[in-house]
C-alpha cells in the first residue's frame, strides 16, 4: 500500500481518533473528567491534591491524540486548576507576580511532558511516511534510479528501466563501462 493510499493521521493511535473533532473532544473531556475527580476528592477530605491528576491526563492525551490536542490538553488543565485549585478558589484574582508561578510551572511541564510523549511516536511515523514517499517515487518512476558499490557492480535498480533494459530489478549486474571509468 503506497503513502498516498493511507490517510492517517500522524498522532493518532486509536481509529476512532482520526477526525480532528474528537482528538480535540478527547482533550476537553480528559481535563474536564480530570477537573471533575480533583473536586470530588478536595471535597473528601482536607488534603490538597491540586494538578495531580492533570499530568497523567495530558500525557493520556498526547499518547492517543497527538501533539497539539496534547497541548491544548495542558493549556486547559492549567486554566482549570488556576481556577479550581488556587486561592483564592474560583477566581483568576492575581494580586502577586507569585500567583503566576504555579500555573507558569504546571504549563511548563505539561508543555515537556507532551514533546517528550510525543516526539518519539511522530518522528518515528514520519519517517514511515516519507520512507514510503521515496519507495513510491522510486518504484514509479521512469528514470533510471540505481546504487552501486565502490566495485562498480550494480546493488539495486528500479523497476521500470530494468524492463527497459531487460534485467531483473534484484539481480546484481555489471555495469558496460569499466571500473573506475563512471562518471558521475
Amino acid at each position: 500500500m503506497s503513502s498516498a493510499d493511507r490517510r492517517g493521521s500522524i498522532g493518532t493511535s486509536a481509529p476512532w481518533l482520526r477526525s480532528q473533532s474528537r482528538r480535540y473532544g478527547l482533550a476537553v473531556l480528559a481535563v474536564a473528567g480530570a477537573t471533575a475527580l480533583q473536586l470530588g476528592l478536595r471535597s473528601l477530605g482536607p488534603f490538597h491534591v491540586a494538578f495531580i491528576l492533570f499530568y497523567p491526563t495530558v500525557v493520556l492525551v498526547a499518547m492517543r491524540a497527538g501533539l497539539w490536542p496534547g497541548m491544548v490538553a495542558t493549556l486547559l488543565a492549567t486554566v482549570s486548576g488556576a481556577y479550581f485549585f488556587l486561592e483564592p478558589a474560583n477566581s483568576f484574582v492575581i494580586r502577586t507576580p507569585e500567583d503566576l508561578v504555579g500555573p507558569t510551572l504546571f504549563a511548563i511541564i505539561g508543555v515537556f511532558l507532551t514533546l517528550l510523549t510525543c516526539s518519539g511516536k511522530q518522528v518515528e511515523q514520519a519517517l514511515r511516511v516519507s520512507e514510503d514517499r521515496y519507495r513510491d517515487l522510486v518504484e514509479h518512476s521512469e528514470d533510471l534510479v540505481c546504487t552501486h558499490d565502490l566495485a562498480g557492480d550494480l546493488i539495486s535498480l528500479n523497476p521500470a528501466p530494468a524492463r527497459v533494459l531487460g534485467c531483473v530489478s534484484s539481480e546484481p549486474l555489471r555495469p558496460a563501462w569499466p571500473p573506475g571509468q563512471a562518471t558521475v
